[in-house]
């Protein structure tokens, strides 16, 4: 009886490990600002991520106060997969993600990434960083640099 108690713990212990994602924690991938991490100064530039989910969209961008280059891509998304499409090369990739609240500093929510086709592997965002259009992750990010003027 208790050998077979301890294995049923053991197989609920690995269950409860193997579990997928929470569907509401990675649900926050989609319309937040994410970052690499909060620039020094104005010229200190840092990567961006944006999903849009009424578009099934999404940015990819590196950018300072004064210079950035970006790639725009298609998604989709089963559980916590995304199949991404970059719109200017239609190269594919398969991104596993996972956003999790244990953060660094600073920061509300963490995004790691694997397989992404460029930028970091691990992103950051705040939960005031919520945007559901592009003129408004704009803003979140602009509003990151400070001069030092």
């Amino acid at each position: 009886m208790h050998k077979r108690l301890v294995v049923a713990l053991v197989g609920l212990l690995a269950l409860w490990v193997w579990r997928p994602f929470r569907s509401d924690e990675q649900l926050q991938i989609l319309n937040r600002v994410w970052i690499s991490h909060l620039p020094g100064d104005e010229h200190d530039a840092i990567d961006v991520l944006v999903l849009y989910a009424n578009q099934d969209a999404g940015i990819f961008q590196t950018a300072s106060a004064y210079r950035g280059e970006f790639d725009r891509f298609a998604f989709s998304r089963q559980q916590d997969t995304l199949d991404v499409r970059l719109l200017q090369d239609g190269r594919r990739s398969r991104v596993r993600y996972r956003v999790t609240r244990e953060c660094r500093p600073g920061f509300d929510w963490c995004l790691t990434l694997e397989g992404a086709p460029r930028g970091p592997r691990d992103y950051f965002s705040r939960h005031e960083w919520e945007t559901e259009q592009p003129n408004e992750s704009q803003a979140v990010v602009v509003g990151l640099f400070k001069p030092t003027r």
